[in-house]
């Protein structure tokens, strides 16, 4: 599933203390250390990670893709931790921080991206801004304390075993739900961004990842429940929070269960679940517009409505295996029918890693992990991207998507005190979740160290899992300014000789021969997804839903058409004749399948069965009912039984013709519709008759005679009317159509594609 990771390194400085999360032991975790008794807390954290990932195949690129060429980002995130004990039970925390730099393709193309650390909006400024800003109230309920690991997030270091904390101000929600010891903290462990949070939990949060709000947690022996309301942004990925909490917040729910299942080895399960309330679009209504032609392009922000609801669940498990080994899971879902507002764009997400100390091998404050995930969206998520739609970070244009799957690896080397060095590794496939791109690895390097690097002069182009090896040479020194602006001199002119050695070795035939490559690959996406939408409409059962679909269908045919023009201009000019040949072949089978489209799409708009169905289930049932009634109310006041009987074999003649209709509207073969219409005859033959027997005894009333008749009649108009369209036959013939020609016309399509694009890449660049 996953292609092999590509090795590179991150270099990683911590002063003072990290992030809350409980890592393994580690003698000195701090440059300076911080003494338990003092009421004071003040520690700094400094996080800059380099990024670059090579060259790699791709068929195609979109407003929002991962740029396919070779590029470089370098991300920062310094914080300034403090913390004040007014009281052993109160709290007082203060944190500045400050980001800058930017992530890979500006942190686009990739859900689950692979970098924590990198603020969304590139706009936003590098100037320092309070992080945090909370108050922690600890309410005990019990007599027996218990030790606690004192951090930037909590400084007592003895809690009551049965407690409630209160939280409020300025806060990450995740600094508290969701979190782990082996898979929640981006400046120790793992980077992406799937991994260390929960995908699919779209937490309050502004585009830096914090919002204000109240966290209020109850906490016993052996579980914990939490609870949260926090404002939610105005906009999606916005910097600014909506205040208006009726209108507009954000919801979570937590139970931390600890059973003791292996004795020293503490099982940790937590069940998530939250509810957003925003001004939030919906993909279902974005997908509609733009089908029916009210909006030009799908635009899930035009579609946002005030107090729309979002809602997910999610559950964690993190297991202690050894002394030195741990392991994580964690799956998340949410209705996926909203948009993605606060985090990234991830409707379901399973992860599991595992974390393991270095004491094997003589360095027990080393670290190693390895962890994977697997990302979707939803059918509405991926229809909106797929007809063209964007979010804040995904939306590559008109594509086939599917799940995105992620693997990292790193290892923590600690050099001195708080000083450690990360090496980390990460390969993922299908980027953005489209079908149609290629596989992708990304080496990530953070430091705040001078380092040379050697890089290949060239890259394949073939696949993003080749390995590049790379060299690294730690100074002693840090970034001064000065330093950093050498340093990236460095990086340019070094990039400026490969994009030149790369560029002197490929001959101008292999980009005519990609492009022709990712046409064909682009013709036989589009002529699958023609066929579903044809299908779609064939078993729409909606006059508007067909229609729609029909659109959708007719405008992949012109995009097929747009693109078969393209592939011509390129293959005529390159004069192969096989490949010429090959097109025309495939020009030929469209050709046909084209003739198909118009007379089952012209056949699936019509809906005649459907409307048959409808008409004779609604008001011919009814008029059926209404002339039963009124014959059982004259046989109710008639005392001569031929009169009865023959008010009864009205009845049943009339209700044989309805069931003989209801068989004649599926049935495909027109001399079976005539034996049914002759057996329908002979039942309202039989029905008048009776009735007609019936008024001759003198004994019923006018008025229910005419009742019947007028249910006679009416039932009478509808019957001729479901065997008019039953007799058009619109939607058996569509159907017939769609299982046999159409399969077969596309197939055909397709074969041609098959053997076109085998004859492209029989004949390399080099080889011409």
């Amino acid at each position: 599933m996953l292609r092999l990771a590509v090795p590179f390194s991150v270099l990683l400085l911590s002063c003072g203390a990290g992030a809350q999360s409980i890592s393994f032991a580690d003698d000195q975790p701090a440059i300076f250390p911080h003494p338990a008794a003092s009421p004071v807390w003040v520690s700094g954290q400094v996080n800059v990670i380099f990024q670059w990932h090579p060259e790699f195949r791709s068929h195609y690129s979109g407003p929002n893709s991962l740029q396919a060429e070779s590029e470089t980002a370098t991300s920062y995130v310094t914080t300034l931790f403090t913390g004040y004990q007014l009281t052993p039970t109160t709290e007082v925390l203060l944190d500045v921080e400050s980001t800058g730099g930017s992530g890979l393709s500006t942190a686009l193309g990739v859900a689950g991206f692979t970098n924590l650390d990198v603020v969304r909006n590139p706009q936003l400024s590098s100037e320092p801004y309070i992080a945090r800003l909370q108050v922690r109230q600890i309410i005990p309920l019990s007599d027996e304390y218990v030790d606690a690991e004192r951090g930037p997030l909590s400084l007592a270091t003895r809690l009551p075993l049965r407690r409630l904390e209160l939280r409020a101000g300025k806060l990450s929600v995740v600094d508290f739900f969701d979190v782990n010891r082996v898979g929640s903290d981006s400046h120790t462990q793992f980077m992406n961004w799937t991994i260390d949070n929960n995908g699919a939990y779209d937490y309050s949060a502004d585009t830096r990842g914090y919002t204000y709000g109240l966290i209020l947690e109850y906490d016993d022996r052996l579980w914990a429940l939490r609870f949260a309301e926090a404002l939610m942004p105005k906009v999606a990925n916005g910097i600014d929070v909506d205040w208006n909490v009726a209108r507009a917040r954000g919801e979570s729910f937590e139970l931390e269960l600890r059973p003791e299942l292996v004795a020293q080895r503490p099982t940790v399960v937590r069940l998530l679940s939250y509810v957003n309330h925003a001004d939030m679009g919906n993909y279902r209504e974005a997908n509609a517009a733009f089908l029916s032609g009210a909006d030009r392009l799908p635009d899930i922000t035009a579609h946002r409505r005030q107090g729309n609801v979002k809602y997910g669940f999610g559950v964690g498990l993190e297991q202690p295996i050894s002394s030195d080994l741990a392991a994580f899971a964690r799956a998340g879902w949410n209705e996926g029918l909203h948009e993605s507002f606060a985090y990234t764009e991830v409707d379901a997400s399973g992860a599991c890693g595992l974390s393991l100390a270095g004491n094997g091998w003589a360095r027990p404050a080393d670290k190693v992990g390895v962890a994977g995930v697997v990302n979707a969206i939803s059918d509405q998520h991926r229809r909106y991207l797929a007809l063209g739609g964007q979010g804040f970070l995904l939306g590559d244009g008109a594509l086939s998507y599917d799940t995105e799957q992620i693997l990292e690896g790193y290892y923590t080397l600690h050099v001195w005190r708080g000083i450690s060095v990360r090496s980390t590794c990460s390969t993922f496939e299908t980027l953005a979740t489209t079908a149609t791109a290629a596989p992708s690895s990304c080496r990530d390097f953070a430091s705040i160290a001078t380092f040379d690097t050697t890089l290949p002069a060239r890259t394949s182009i073939e696949s993003m899992s080749v390995l590049h090896p790379a060299c690294i040479a730690v100074g002693g020194s840090v970034y001064s300014g000065a330093e950093s602006e050498w340093m990236n001199r460095r990086r340019i002119v070094l990039g400026v000789l490969i994009v030149a050695l790369a560029s002197c070795s490929r001959e101008p035939a292999m980009v005519a021969q990609l492009r022709k490559e990712r046409l064909i690959t682009l013709l036989q996406q589009r002529l699958l997804e023609s066929a579903e939408a044809e299908k779609s409409a064939v078993l729409a059962t909606t006059d508007d839903e067909s229609q729609a679909l029909v659109r959708e269908a007719q405008a992949s045919a012109a995009a097929i058409n747009e693109l078969r023009g393209e592939l011509r201009v390129l293959i005529v000019a390159d004069k192969r004749h096989d490949e010429v040949e090959k097109l025309d072949a495939f020009d030929s089978a469209w050709a046909e399948s084209e003739e198909v489209d118009k007379r089952l799409l012209a056949l699936a708009v019509e809906n005649t069965n459907l409307k048959a169905s409808r008409l004779s289930a609604r008001e011919g049932a009814a008029a059926v009912e209404r002339f039963v009634d009124a014959l059982d109310e004259l046989q109710r006041a008639a005392s001569d039984p031929e009169t009865i009987r023959a008010l009864a074999h009205a009845s049943l003649a009339a209700l044989r013709e309805q069931t003989l209709l209801l068989v004649h509207i599926p049935t495909a073969e027109p001399s079976e519709m005539t034996r049914l219409e002759q057996e329908m005859s002979a039942a309202r033959a039989e029905s008048e008759r009776s009735l007609a027997s019936a008024r001759k005894s003198g004994q019923l009333a006018p008025e229910n005679l005419a009742k019947a008749a007028t249910a006679w009649e009416e039932y009478r108009r509808v019957a001729g009317e479901v065997v008019r369209l039953s007799r058009q036959n619109t939607n058996v013939l569509s159907f017939d159509l769609s299982v046999h020609e159409k399969r077969k016309a596309t197939k055909e399509c397709l074969s041609a594609l098959a053997r076109l694009l085998a004859a492209v890449q029989s004949t390399s660049p080099a080889t011409r």
